[in-house]
């Protein structure tokens, strides 16, 4: 059996349990702590060591290895099992659910109890409360940062996204700490730069995909379904992003229309407007015929400087940061990664917004395993 995911937790005497989740997610209480140690990203030995005091929240041996293969699922009853069980232990969240039953009107502002679950009330949001010292905040910071929905969004991101659905004391200090212990991300992520000069910025849309822009990334490793590269078209409103892996060579005029229509239009419509890189697919006279038909001016950017198109190149960067994170040693299969990298871009918060772009193309971000751990709660 290969355990895939631990849990400490405690039980109702407050003594402390280590909880080990095998595939099928069953939960097994072993009095020995078990250390994934990977070798390589295809060999992997085990070492079982016993437990002479109570171990640290979440072991993450060989967290340079592939994320998909440290990651199991934790259903939302096992979560809210351990919140419950934490409840009955000595400690911050213990102290804090007493003085809350005990004087509820003194502490209603901020916090209340509902369904035996404690919630914070703020910025308009019910927040499942954890414990300073909780072991299952690591739990929400796995998902919230390195699932494959949520793709090493950064520190300000990453937070938000917690605070989205869960409070504690001190949470964005131990987010902090959290994202720049990452290995995987010092190894993948190059550190930004800024180069000086003045671009014309494009002017702002009044509705969702009135504007988009369109670039390619290509020379990537050639996959088991003959990608090399991807395009990326997103919104210049909603920062809204999609991503659609394709073999280059074969990227005539008609091929990038028909990607199109089969993953934008179908979904969002006709755009007014489309800012691409002045590449010879636009200047293809069945291209701008099928724009112009669609009532779509093609925008070019200023000649040898892609940077003019800013969003695209952007976009792009993101794009690649995260499918680094996500692939590791292994880029062969980067094409079966897009989907979560889109998830993941399109349910973060925009920094140009202040909402993400699920927010504003769906009215709401959609159910992640975080939702998951609070409906069990509810």
């Amino acid at each position: 059996m290969r355990v895939e995911y631990i849990i400490p937790t405690h039980d109702a005497q407050g003594e402390p349990v280590q909880m080990f989740a095998s595939p099928n997610g069953t939960l097994l209480d072993l009095p020995w702590l078990l250390l994934v140690v990977y070798a390589s990203p295809s060999q992997r030995r085990v070492k079982r060591e016993r437990r002479t005091s109570s171990p640290p929240a979440i072991v993450r041996k060989g967290k340079a290895a592939r994320v998909r293969d440290l990651h199991a699922q934790v259903s939302g009853g096992q979560f809210l099992k351990a919140l419950q069980a934490e409840y009955l232990r000595p400690g911050p969240l213990q102290t804090l659910m007493t003085e809350i039953r005990e004087a509820p009107h003194q502490r209603t502002r901020d916090f209340c109890v509902v369904g035996g679950v404690l919630w914070r009330v703020g910025a308009g949001r019910y927040q499942l409360v954890l414990g300073e010292d909780s072991p299952l905040r690591e739990v929400v910071l796995q998902e919230a940062y390195a699932s494959v929905a949520a793709g090493h969004a950064g520190r300000d991101k990453t937070l938000e996204r917690v605070l989205r659905r869960f409070w504690w004391k001190n949470a964005a200090e131990d987010v902090g700490r959290w994202v720049s212990s990452c290995t995987i991300c010092q190894a993948t992520r190059p550190r930004n730069s800024y180069s000086g000069g003045l671009l014309n910025p494009h002017t702002i849309p009044t509705r969702l995909w009135q504007v988009g822009s369109v670039d390619f990334v290509t020379g990537l490793p050639v996959t088991a379904r003959n990608h090399d590269a991807f395009a990326t078209f997103t919104c210049k409103l909603s920062k809204m992003v999609h991503i659609v892996p394709m073999n280059f060579q074969d990227s005539s005029a008609e091929v990038v229309a028909r990607i199109y229509f089969d993953h934008i239009w179908k979904l969002h419509g006709a755009p007014m407007k489309i800012v691409s890189d002045r590449d010879p697919r636009f200047q293809d006279a069945m291209w701008k015929e099928l724009m112009r038909l669609m009532g779509t001016k093609v925008a070019s950017t200023t000649p040898y400087n892609p940077r003019s198109d800013g969003q695209a190149e952007h976009t792009n960067k993101v794009v690649e940061d995260m499918l680094r994170s996500f692939v590791g040693s292994n880029p062969d299969d980067w094409d079966m990664w897009c989907a979560n990298v889109e998830f993941a871009i399109n349910d973060t918060r925009s920094d140009v917004t202040g909402f993400a772009p699920f927010e504003l193309v769906l009215g709401h971000s959609p159910m992640s395993q975080l939702d998951l751990f609070l409906q069990a709660a509810q």
